[in-house]
């Protein structure tokens, strides 16, 4: 190899500049302690030797790698890209790079999450997933976890979430005052922790007087298809039709809604439907979509901001951070609630 082509490494620097590699090291590393004398040598000389340090290197002499891992259940979901993208936009303000393990759930060929993420170089973890339970609970070990939607199960993390509970009240007195009593609920993929949701909504609903017969929960994928299929299979019922069907995001209720109308009935007037989590499509749909009104972004902002703490100081006692929930009134419930909100673009930052 000719002397142009040579790699200029740490030795080469410290050997110009008189100074041993530790010092070389140190004038690299932020917040280590050289003289302003001697690191404005180091400098000098690293430039004009075009020695550039390695990053991989530096993120292993200082155990930090300003990056972080968000693991989510799929991309198409625009409830998990508002969670992303509030994830993203705050730790980036920070320094910090994020990379994104999909797990593919909407295809029924989930992945693993530890292998990716037991390999990568990451500072924390960010899981939206809570199928990965027994993943994240052995990668906890190594690294600070924040949850997202779903509180940590058998392992230590900080937990973000919003107050389903309160939400539910809410909708179901709602729903309840605009006589809609008999429900159906569509909820996500078929998992214990929808199912946990599922028997949550059932056990309020019917404490307010509402009928929710275990026939009339159905399970779906998360999509506006999957939304679509099991509305058309409840429809297809001989059955008495419910009044009302909550769906568990507006993803879903978008399919469903779809449904409904191929299928000749008028949506409130026949059926009423809801979504939950006030999406920026909920405003546009036709009707516009009464859905449970809270906001992803902030969801995932906050979750950055844990993490942040946590990476500063790892000894902080566990923190659980939940959201208020209420609902947006639109006119798939009721006509009564007719109105077209402006949208921002920015889904409520």
């Amino acid at each position: 190899m000719s002397p142009l082509n040579k790699r200029v490494t740490i030795k080469d620097v410290a050997k110009e500049a008189g100074v041993a590699k530790s010092t070389v090291s140190r004038t690299f590393n932020a917040g280590e302690s050289v003289s302003p004398v001697t690191k404005e040598k180091v400098l000098r000389i690293a430039t004009q030797l075009g020695y550039s340090p390695n990053p991989l290197a530096q993120a292993l002499s200082v155990s930090s790698t300003k990056t972080v891992a968000i693991v989510i259940p799929n991309m198409e979901s625009i409830h998990i890209s508002q969670v992303t993208r509030g994830v993203i936009n705050t730790l980036s303000k920070h320094g910090y790079s994020v990379i994104t393990v999909d797990t593919s759930e909407n295809f029924g060929m989930q992945t693993s999450v530890h292998k990716p993420l037991a390999n990568q170089l990451v500072d924390g973890i960010i899981n939206c997933y809570a199928s990965a339970n027994d993943e994240i609970k052995q990668l906890s070990l190594m690294k600070p976890v924040v949850c997202i939607g779903d509180k940590p199960d058998g392992y230590e993390a900080d937990y973000v979430g919003i107050d389903y509970e309160q939400g539910y009240h809410r909708l179901c007195h709602y729903l309840k005052e605009k006589n809609k009593n008999n429900i159906c609920l569509i909820n996500g993929q078929r998992d214990r922790y929808a199912v946990g949701r599922s028997e949550d909504f059932q056990r309020i609903a019917r404490s307010l007087g509402l009928s929710m017969v275990d026939e009339w929960v159905l399970y779906a994928n998360w999509t506006p298809y999957s939304g679509y299929q099991a509305m058309q299979e409840l429809l297809c019922r001989e059955e008495k039709k419910p009044d009302v069907v909550v769906c568990a995001s507006d993803m879903v209720a978008l399919g469903a809604l779809k449904a409904i109308n191929n299928a000749g009935y008028r949506v409130p007037e026949d059926i009423a439907i809801c979504g939950m989590d006030d999406s920026m499509i909920s405003k546009y749909t036709i009707p516009s979509l009464t859905t449970l009104k809270f906001s992803p972004y902030r969801l995932g902002k906050k979750a950055a901001e844990v993490m942040l703490e946590r990476l500063k100081n790892k000894d902080l006692v566990r923190t659980e951070h939940v959201m208020s929930v209420d609902v947006e009134k639109r006119n798939s419930v009721s006509r009564d609630e007719d109105h077209l909100e402006q949208w921002k673009g920015e889904n409520d930052e």
